[in-house]
Parts: C-alpha cells; structure tokens; sequence
C-alpha cells in the first residue's frame, strides 16, 4: 500500500484493477470516501474513488518545492463521473495539501464530490468545490479561496444536512492586522448545489466564538501587565 493513502474504514476505492479500503471521513458518524494529499505524496495516475453512482478518477504530480517560483501549474487532474459516464473534467494547483472527498450532504443518497485545494501562503488560501448531481448533470458551486484550511463540513443540527462551516474572512484586517483579527463564524448551508448564509441561525455558534475572544484578550492583557 503506498505510504500516501490514508486507511481508514468507511469507503472504497479502485487503483487500477485492484480494489482497496481508502478513506473514510467521519463526521457525525458519516463515512465518505477520501484522499488526502500532502506534500510527501507521490506522484499516482489512474486513481478512483467511488460512492454509488458517482465517481471521480484522479492524477496526481507532485510539485517541485525546490523550484517554487516557477512552479505554479496544476498538479491535480481529475474527471468526474455519474454511472460511469465522465461529465466534468478539471485541474487544480494541489500545492502542498488537498483533499478529495465523495460524501452525501444534503440527504438525498447521492454524494457530492467536495476537492479542497491549498494555493500556498503563509496563512492563506483554500478553497472548497463541490459538484451536485442535479437530476441530469453536476452542479458546481464553491468557497472561494479562504483562510487556513477553508472550513469543514458539519452537520450542526442533526438533520442530515451538511453545512460548510468556516470563519468570515470579511473581518480579516477589517479592523487590525491579521494576527489581531477575530473573525465571527460564517455558516453556509448547503442544498441543491447550491451555498446559503444560515450564520444567524446558530447564535450559540456566534457565543462560542465570541467567548473565545474574550478570553484571549483576557489572557493578554495579563502578559501585558505582567
């Protein structure tokens, strides 16, 4: 098995002819196939994950970190299918870290296929794609490239419906450096292919975030004193 395939138990996936266990992301006890890429992985070809009758068959080439400046192709390749038919074909810069995901969001028994791609920086920027089978073709819809890691899918009330989880980078050196910026949650919904801002549905989400601000100023005006 090679080193950059993370086994997990939960989903699927064929390399070549040879069908192996990969992936398994669990939230809220929801298995979804996946491949994480990082940096130390190897360059692979012909590589499928697959979840009912979606399907995405993926390349992968390495960058070369030796030679960053001139480095900034597409390194990730992929095709996405439904019952074995190929309906979207795409590239991505998959530099240093990417995920490719096949889960069920919005509770209709068929899975999206969510590629998370990080573009390199020192804080920044990822963005999230998600592809929706919409009766007779994918949907796409994304993030847009946002701080850190993105954001996650949660499901935050229980209902089988996911929604992407992230902070407002719309406050990011809003008011202060980014180091001094406290962005609030964002919380968008998702469902039928496409993003909804349900943040002010969630205020205990906005107090938690709020009380952890509180108490980082607490703590640091105590070093300040001290």
């Amino acid at each position: 098995m090679d080193k950059n395939l993370t086994m997990r138990p939960g989903a699927i996936a064929a390399i070549g002819i040879t069908t192996v266990c990969l992936g398994g992301l669990l939230i809220d006890q929801v298995a979804a196939a996946q491949l994480e890429i990082s940096s130390e992985t190897s360059a692979f070809s012909h590589l499928t994950l697959s979840e009912g009758s979606v399907s995405i068959n993926l390349d992968y080439t390495p960058p070369d970190y030796d030679a960053l400046a001139d480095d900034v192709g597409e390194h990730l390749q992929y095709q996405v299918y439904y019952d074995g038919v190929p309906f979207i074909e795409a590239a991505t810069e998959a530099f240093g870290f990417s995920s490719i995901s096949l889960q069920d969001l919005d509770g209709d028994r068929t899975a999206e296929v969510i590629v998370k791609d990080f573009n390199g920086g020192a804080h920044c920027c990822t963005n999230t794609v998600v592809y929706s089978w919409q009766g007779d073709n994918f949907s796409q819809v994304e993030t847009g490239y946002l701080d850190g890691d993105g954001g996650q899918f949660e499901d935050l009330d229980g209902d089988g419906n996911y929604e992407f989880v992230s902070a407002d980078n719309a406050f990011l050196y809003a008011f202060s450096s980014y180091a001094g910026s406290f962005p609030p949650p964002l919380v968008m919904a998702f469902s039928n292919g496409t993003f909804t801002d349900t943040t002010r549905q969630y205020p205990e989400l906005i107090r938690e975030r709020i009380d952890g601000i509180e108490e980082l100023l607490a703590e640091s005006e105590v070093v300040i004193e001290s």
